[in-house]
């Protein structure tokens, strides 16, 4: 990371302990947190994946909150910092590292954050310690990106939700463009959601677009869920458009048992004077099924199979068995 990086994201960490120090006549309180994803995996088919352990995320961080409506979070990924450098971009140990705005209604965060691409399917899905995103695995656009947004509910039922990032994740922006994106959610029961989003941006005169429709349904013990995503000039190459879908579903075999399945389809589109797909070396199916157990709320362990078909017919199948943990706090 270079020295400009550096100061900038420290400049952000000075902001919020001086945010925190400079007003002694609030009450100032941290909310500690942590999330940890680990697990064991092995192939009874593929000889290039040999059993082992991994830990894909170690959360630690928290908000620094104070009476009225402003707030500091820092989020650190641990387990970012074992994969090789540069620890930018998606590869950067920063999750979290923001000033935030609440008054019930309106919510404003600037600084690095979340995006909007993902986040209520993975509320929904609820099972990201097991599998990735559609989004994620996809390349579709990143969990958290450096810029600012901004939450809206107008009462309920209905809300939107806006932001305006670098595009890049935690990097600072070196095409000359931010990302663009815009939410709408429709809430017609307590446990349903509808939700439209896009977003775009433009990088060397070519337009990059992203449509997503997402919705879920959860009744009695039942939850089922389905997306439909569509990408436009995906490596920034004019009518390199991808799309797919994701469904997911569950249901609770008692208090603490669940059975899961997700399926997964990813394809792109066929260019003029093409026979087949243009991304079709990277197109794929993938299907995941298990059972999840809670011990405590916080504390989850999943049995599950995770199948990949690849759309190249020269490719093999591949499977993989997981025995996965969650914790959180």
């Amino acid at each position: 990371m270079s020295h400009f990086k550096q100061i900038f994201i420290l400049t952000i960490l000075l902001t919020i302990a001086e945010f925190q120090i400079f007003s002694q006549q609030e009450e100032k309180i941290f909310t500690p947190s942590a999330e940890i994803f680990t697990d064991f995996h092995f192939s009874i088919t593929d000889n290039t994946h040999k059993p082992e352990f991994s830990i894909t995320r170690a959360y630690f961080g928290g908000d620094f909150l104070k009476e009225g409506r402003f707030s500091g979070s820092i989020i650190l990924n641990m387990a970012k910092l074992f994969d090789s450098i540069p620890h930018e971009g998606n590869n950067s140990p920063i999750r979290e590292v923001s000033i935030g705005y609440d008054n019930g209604k309106l919510k404003i965060r600037m600084g690095v954050t979340g995006t909007r691409i993902m986040i209520y399917q993975i509320r929904f899905y609820d099972k990201r310690y097991v599998a990735n995103t559609f989004q994620s695995i996809n390349k579709y656009g990143s969990l958290y990106d450096l810029g600012i947004a901004i939450d809206y509910n107008f009462n309920n039922r209905t809300g939107i939700d806006f932001t305006l990032m670098n595009g890049g994740g935690v990097a600072i922006n070196d095409h000359g463009s931010l990302k663009a994106s815009f939410g709408f959610n429709y809430f017609p029961a307590n446990d349903a959601i509808l939700r439209v989003y896009c977003d775009t941006r433009k990088i060397a005169g070519i337009w990059q677009s992203t449509f997503i429709g997402f919705g879920g349904f959860t009744w009695n013990v039942f939850k089922i869920g389905g997306e439909f995503n569509y990408r436009t000039n995906h490596d920034n190459t004019r009518g390199h458009n991808v799309w797919g879908f994701s469904a997911t579903g569950s249901v609770n075999l008692t208090d603490k048992l669940q059975l899961f399945g997700r399926y997964d389809y990813s394809s792109s589109v066929v260019l003029p004077g093409e026979i087949i797909e243009w991304n079709y070396k990277n197109d794929h199916q993938l299907i995941v099924f298990g059972l999840q157990h809670t011990f405590i709320p916080g504390v989850r362990i999943a049995i599950d199979y995770q199948g990949k078909i690849p759309a190249d017919p020269s490719e093999s199948a591949s499977d993989m068995f997981f025995i996965h943990l969650h914790y959180r706090y």
